[in-house]
């Protein structure tokens, strides 16, 4: 910016001046035959002097070089450091790869079986996280503000400025909503909320609040929104709920996931597998018959794909297993997907497509049913063309 200036502004404006000087010092009006009055000490003719540009600022320019230079390495200054967060922020896409359909695709039947167990109590548990953090101010505080408002960062800039951050915003925040901007939570609500809900923080974390923005912020817009939130929290907290300190945090949801473990962990390797999952879950305790996947008793297993599907987007200790932590962390994280938006959490089914799946108010597993009745059908029809050159083959013979 200051090349740019100095090339394209001053350089022309100083040769111009300087060949106004050489003409008119060349002059036959201007010429004199006393040279001590044309020369300088030096004995060099002054209108070969070499022009100092300190002297014509006074003129050229309405504030002191020192003014405009502090002025420019402020700007850049700022964008280095806006440029620096922000690259940090959701909106590079390769950040999040690890973000999964967790709650979608083949496992969506196992969690359609699970929710009647799970679903009310996780959902209390997502609002009670959003809740208690939203309650905290988003105002600056004089000890901690929050860096990643560039709307407050760009209040005094001048216009060009703020069109210049308008752009660079634009092209970082292309997936950003200003519509969630105002419910989402700030890094000054999660300076005072994570030490004062017991979450975990990281002993060596200097702004363990605008670090954890930066980790979640999926949509780029330097706040979390309720799914950004919950999403990181789990990741987060999902160990802590042993700690008494530790408030909301999933405590109800998770000792029911650690006993259902346990449960199936038959053998107490600290190990399961879909095998293991699949021939203990019929047994489970639900308050509804809604959603069965084992209510077609057939010898295929229609729905291991669902509890395979579980294992594949989970595991990462043991190839083919889930170990407590990873299916603790597979359960909140498929019911995370499929009952939070970044509006907020949801109640009930809008979300999670299960009319698609489901048929006669969740009684009859659609897919899995045309399959079943397609093969009773293709099962009778080979029977009755057996049949038929049975017959055809005893006449022949007789």
């Amino acid at each position: 910016m200051k090349i740019n200036f100095y090339v394209t502004v001053l350089l022309p404006i100083l040769l111009f001046s300087f060949t106004l000087e050489l003409r008119s010092s060349n002059s036959p009006s201007n010429t004199d035959s006393n040279t001590d009055s044309n020369t300088n000490k030096s004995g060099v003719p002054s209108h070969l002097e070499k022009v100092d540009p300190k002297n014509l600022w006074e003129k050229l320019f309405t504030v002191t070089r020192t003014t405009n230079c502090a002025q420019t390495r402020n700007f850049n200054d700022l964008v280095n450091e806006v440029l620096n967060a922000y690259s940090k922020v959701g909106a590079a896409s390769n950040k999040f790869y690890w973000v999964k359909e967790w709650g979608f695709g083949p496992v969506s039947y196992l969690f359609d079986y699970l929710d009647p167990v799970f679903k009310n109590d996780t959902v209390i548990e997502f609002k009670n996280i959003y809740d208690k953090v939203s309650k905290f101010s988003n105002e600056d505080l004089p000890e901690y503000q929050d860096s990643l408002n560039l709307a407050q960062q760009m209040k005094n800039a001048d216009y060009h400025v703020k069109y210049k951050y308008a752009k660079m915003l634009k092209e970082f925040n292309q997936k950003a909503n200003s519509a969630h901007f105002g419910i989402s939570i700030n890094t000054v609500q999660l300076h005072k909320a994570l030490p004062a809900l017991g979450w975990k923080i990281q002993n060596d974390q200097g702004d363990y609040a605008k670090d954890f923005v930066l980790k979640y912020d999926i949509d780029g817009d330097g706040r979390l929104n309720a799914r950004e939130l919950v999403l990181g929290f789990i990741r987060e907290n999902k160990a802590n709920v042993a700690y008494k300190t530790c408030i909301n945090c999933l405590k109800k949801t998770i000792t029911k996931i650690d006993s259902m473990f346990e449960y199936f962990n038959c053998a107490n390797t600290g190990f399961i597998d879909a095998e293991q999952m699949w021939n203990a879950l019929p047994q489970l305790t639900r308050k509804s018959n809604k959603y069965n996947i084992f209510g077609i008793k057939n010898s295929l297993s229609i729905r291991t794909n669902a509890i395979n599907d579980l294992v594949l987007k989970n595991m990462k200790v043991k190839e083919g297993f889930l170990s407590k932590d990873e299916f603790r962390q597979g359960i909140l994280l498929g019911f995370w997907d499929r009952q939070t938006t970044q509006s907020g959490v949801i109640d009930g089914d809008s979300r999670n497509l299960k009319e698609l799946r489901w048929s006669q108010d969740g009684m009859v597993d659609t897919v899995a049913y045309n399959y079943m009745k397609e093969t009773i059908i293709l099962e009778l029809k080979q029977k009755a063309e057996e049949r038929k050159q049975a017959m055809i083959k005893y006449k022949d013979q007789n």
